[in-house]
Order: C-alpha cells, then sequence, then structure tokens
C-alpha cells in the first residue's frame, strides 16, 4: 500500500526510531508498503520515518531489487568524501557534506537473523542518509551552524513564494514551541533547585518566578493554538495531518505543563 511521505513542516521526522523486536506479520506489511510508497514517488531510498512509522527499517532500491535493513548501524568507517544531499522531506533543498566513502554496517533481515556487508561509493553515502533519519534528524542536522542558518533562510524565502494559498515551507509554529519548551526546562530546574533550599523567602521567591512563568507558557499555547489556526486557514492546502501535529504538540505540551507545575505547587510552594 502507498503510503504518505512525510513533509516539512511535519515535526514526526524529528522522533527517534525503535529498534523492531518483532519479526512478523506487522513488519512484513511495513516492508511492503515502503517499496510501494518507493515506486509510487520514483524514489531509490526510504526510512520508516519518513512514512511516519518510528521502526528503525531502512529500504534501498538497488535495480529492481531492494535491500532491506532492519535495526542497521554502522560499527567501523574508512575514509571521507564530499557529498551532495538533498532530501524528499526538504523539497529544493540541498547541500554539501562530507560522508563516509566506506562504511560496515550490521543488521537484521526480514526474519530476524543478524548481518553484515562492507560498503563504499554512492550506496554507503545512501545507506548513512537513511540511518541519520532513523535518529531523527536529516542531512542538514550535520551541516555547520552557518550552512544551517542558509537553509532556514532558503525555507522561509519558500514561504513568501508560497503565499498564494499553497501550503508554507516554513511554520512560525516553532518558535512558540520553542519558548514553551525553554521555559519548562527553567521551571522544572527550579523545582530540583528547591529540594535543596530550606529559606521561605528564597521559596517564595522562585515560586512566584514559577507562576510567571506557568502564566506565559499558557499564553503561548493559546499563541500556537491561533496561529496554527490562521496558517491552516490562509494556506488551502495544508493537509489536516498537519493540523492534528498542531494540536496533538498543544495536548504534549499542555499536559508537561501542568505536571511541571503541580510539582512546583508541592514542593516550590513554601505556604
Amino acid at each position: 500500500m502507498i503510503k504518505k511521505l512525510v513533509q516539512y513542516p511535519d515535526e514526526r521526522i524529528k522522533i527517534t526510531s525503535a529498534d523492531v523486536r518483532s519479526f512478523d506479520d506487522e513488519l512484513l506489511t511495513l516492508i511492503e508498503n515502503m517499496k510501494d510508497t518507493i515506486e509510487a514517488n520514483e524514489l531509490s531510498e526510504l526510512a520508516a520515518i519518513q512514512i511516519a512509522v518510528p521502526a528503525t527499517v531502512v529500504i534501498i532500491k538497488e535495480g529492481d531489487d531492494y535491500l532491506e535493513l532492519i535495526n542497521p548501524r554502522i560499527i567501523g568507517t574508512t575514509g571521507m568524501q564530499e557529498s551532495a544531499e538533498s532530501t524528499n522531506y526538504l523539497p529544493n533543498i540541498s547541500a554539501t557534506l562530507d560522508r563516509y566513502d566506506e562504511i560496515k554496517v550490521i543488521y537484521q533481515d526480514r526474519e530476524g537473523k543478524q548481518r553484515s556487508m562492507d560498503v563504499a561509493g554512492e550506496l554507503s553515502k545512501r545507506i548513512q542518509r537513511k540511518i541519520d533519519y532513523t535518529f531523527g534528524g536529516t542531512f542538514v542536522d550535520k551541516l555547520p551552524k552557518k550552512e544551517q542558518k542558509r537553509v532556514e533562510k532558503e525555507l522561509e524565502y519558500g514561504i513568501v513564494e508560497g503565499s498564494g494559498g499553497t501550503c508554507p515551507t516554513i511554520s512560525y509554529r516553532q518558535y512558540f514551541t520553542k519558548a514553551i519548551k525553554l521555559l519548562l526546562s527553567v521551571m522544572f530546574l527550579i523545582v530540583l533547585s528547591s529540594l535543596f533550599i530550606t529559606d521561605p523567602s528564597t521559596l517564595s521567591l522562585l515560586y512566584s518566578a514559577e507562576l510567571w512563568m506557568t502564566g506565559a507558557n499558557v499564553l503561548f499555547l493559546i499563541g500556537y493554538t491561533l496561529y496554527a489556526q490562521y496558517e491552516t486557514s490562509k494556506f488551502s492546502s495544508c493537509t489536516s495531518c498537519q493540523t492534528a501535529n498542531t494540536y496533538g504538540n498543544v495536548t504534549f505540551l499542555g499536559l508537561a505543563l501542568l505536571v511541571v507545575w503541580l510539582l512546583s505547587y508541592f514542593i516550590v510552594n513554601p505556604s
């Protein structure tokens, strides 16, 4: 069955894939779905997370044959070569980075048997790119910070070009989520540090800061939700899966905020 490819700005691509433990019919179905998707989209390789399945499965097309890599790991490397990189996840984005020229890979086949192989050249680079996906990243994450900023600029330019109703290639929702996660981290650190503080006045000051950050996070969550609704209404081709992803993020971040606030109330609150 052909599956829909995950594309930017869908953040599911950042999920770290779990190792396959059951070599059953479900795995075989996943493998066949990945092959169908490769054929339908004229791709040469695919990682399971690219069809929103967080399993460590990589399929490489070699002519009319397929190389099935279950739970692949690189255990040896030799040499470096420049590699021109692009990805279906980020259409029209490309960059050059260094890749290992030769690698030794261990993996399992569809029956769970342990395998290994030595790979060189272009096939080596293709496997490395797909393994990057299993760890929750793309080639962009391997670029120097300056190059990453260039890619971000190119994506931002894409949203201007696409303002006539197409789904944007970059979403400013990410700035809301970054702010929320930063404040949540600070709040949690305050909770931990308060375990070693006994002075009531200091605890009172920390609790006030916690209340302020809780309120700020609530506003950020509201802003995130409203902006997501605006974006969906403005760009008519935004998919329902991106909308669902937005509300999933709101639910997750909201629950995280509730948990941290409860910890703050019972641990930091001096009264």
